[in-house]
């Protein structure tokens, strides 16, 4: 059994990939001007001027915009009624707690070692006060910053300065913006 299989014409062949192309090439058209907000897609002057409250404004911010945020900044976040002002006059630092980690004689020294956890500044300094009755030794370090916290310097007293027996120790850190005080800790001297 033969089959006749009729041929198209070249003509009909051109004519429909040209259509096809012509077809592709007004989609590629189409979804570019959408991406770029090109013709005929361009918004009007009355789409800019009226959005939504809810569409997030993706435009460079203004001169003015800038100023505000600038100012802002300076003013801090909140502003405070006048009875805060006269309140938090005394004091703007932030309350941190601090932490003694070890407080031992090492090396003929009384070494005590205290961080803040949760701030990290590298501006504090920490004031270790070792009491006894009515005798009491101060003696500071500077903090640095660790990933988590801030860390006092190791604080060293020298043992020749304490008598034997036990001491309460306190340590405070104090910076710019933040303060705290540790709870009592006590250590022996032999």
């Amino acid at each position: 059994m033969k089959l006749h299989c009729k041929q198209k014409s070249p003509t009909k062949i051109i004519l429909l990939s040209t259509a096809a192309l012509l077809l592709v090439g007004l989609g590629a058209y189409a979804f570019y001007a959408k991406q770029t907000d090109s013709w005929p897609f361009t918004p009007t002057s009355e789409d800019t001027k009226t959005r939504d409250a809810d569409e997030v404004n993706y435009d460079p911010p203004t001169e003015q915009e800038i100023k505000d945020s600038q100012d802002a900044k300076q003013r801090g976040e909140t502003e405070k009624t006048p009875e805060e002002n006269t309140n938090n006059n005394q004091s703007t630092q932030s309350v941190v707690p601090v932490a003694i980690s070890s407080a031992s004689v090492i090396d003929n020294n009384l070494e005590i070692r205290a961080f803040t956890p949760g701030i990290i500044e590298g501006t504090g300094e920490c004031t270790a006060t070792i009491s006894r009755g009515s005798k009491s030794v101060t003696s500071k370090s500077t903090a640095f910053v660790d990933t988590s916290s801030s860390i006092c310097q190791p604080i060293l007293i020298e043992k020749s300065r304490l008598e034997s027996g036990t001491w309460q120790v306190v340590v405070t850190y104090s910076s710019p913006d933040a303060k705290g005080t540790s709870q009592t800790v006590t250590v022996t001297i032999q």
